[in-house]
């Protein structure tokens, strides 16, 4: 039997590295106390064990090369910023304002406050959406069920236990703001405060779906989850409920515009000129990669996006379609 060679003894390099990473938890330890947030330690970590290299040279070139590279980001960034400051509302949220207003001047006969504007415009926590579709293969559908039927079934046990699943991952369940006679029957009590079921009391449009709202304790935003069948989304995306005939329902809200004249109200003069310059952006000529629009309404940019909605192919969510397997 051969006798164990003995390991390597622990190179500065690897000492340097190990106090590089203990800084990084350090700070993320300290930044856990500060009303800041708490960040990501894994990236400054692995930054730092990035520009750790055997020699002081290059160790200082890499680092140069990082903190050059993360201060350039850092400046795009607030140039970025600072641009959605200046032109911060989009199109949906500009109506809005503008509706607010002119709802706001025939009911009291004055304009709002700046804080009154700021106040109504909090409802908007759906900036940043997600979508759970389900869609029921055939051959799970026993003889006599109705497959709608079926489908919101589960449905509505996916939605149970979604409040709970998130929690644990650092997301917290906004209440609806709906009253109690609005709750929803098929739903568990304790989960009842958070949804807005649109399935059980559709929207004048027929429109059917569960919103649920959550706040992202890390990002520190809003979040909003629906959830809803297939049959549902084909008619929110193509059906009577989609997109388009909301924003004609917004463009006939748009002229209502003569019932204030300009000059009469700031905050309504504003929005009125931010909506006009969004309108009249053509999304054609922007040339950047992986974006492509041959209109303002036809548009790829890549990643599935029409519109800003995702579209995916349901066969290729759910491959398994029978019980025949090849």
């Amino acid at each position: 039997m051969k006798p164990m060679k003995n390991l390597p003894p622990i190179g500065q390099r690897i000492i340097k590295s190990a106090a590089a990473v203990a800084l990084c938890m350090i700070v993320y330890y300290f930044r856990t106390k500060l009303p800041i947030g708490n960040g990501i330690p894994f990236y400054s970590a692995l930054a730092a064990l990035w520009c750790m290299q055997p020699y002081p040279d290059t160790t200082k070139n890499n680092a140069w090369q990082r903190s050059f590279g993360t201060l350039t980001g850092a400046a795009y960034g607030l140039v970025f910023i600072l641009l959605m400051l200046l032109f911060s509302v989009t199109v949906p949220i500009a109506v809005y304002v503008l509706e607010y207003i002119c709802h706001y001047f025939e009911k009291n006969g004055k304009y709002p406050s700046e804080t009154e504007i700021k106040s109504n415009l909090n409802c908007f926590r759906d900036l940043i959406a997600y979508r759970i579709v389900i869609s029921m293969p055939a051959c799970h559908i026993k003889s006599g069920e109705n497959s709608a039927e079926v489908e919101q079934k589960y449905l509505y046990e996916i939605a149970e236990i979604l409040p709970e699943f998130l929690e644990e991952r650092g997301f917290s369940a906004e209440h609806s703001g709906f009253p109690e006679e609005r709750y929803s029957d098929r739903l568990k009590e304790d989960v009842r405060p958070y949804y807005r079921d649109y399935v059980c009391r559709p929207r004048s449009s027929g429109y059917q779906s569960l919103h649920i709202t959550f706040y992202d304790n890390l990002a520190r935003c809003y979040t909003e989850l629906q959830l809803r069948t297939k049959d549902m989304d084909d008619f929110a995306e193509i059906g009577d409920a989609n997109h388009f005939g909301y924003e004609k329902s917004q463009e006939k809200s748009r002229t209502k515009s003569d019932l204030i004249s300009a000059g009469e109200c700031i905050y309504y003069d504003e929005a009125m000129e931010r909506l006009t310059k969004l309108q009249s952006l053509s999304l054609a000529d922007i040339n950047v990669n992986m974006f492509k629009a041959f209109n303002n309404h036809l548009i790829n940019d890549g990643c599935g996006l029409f519109r800003g909605r995702q579209i995916l192919p349901f066969e290729h969510l759910s491959r398994f379609q029978n019980d025949m397997i090849d």
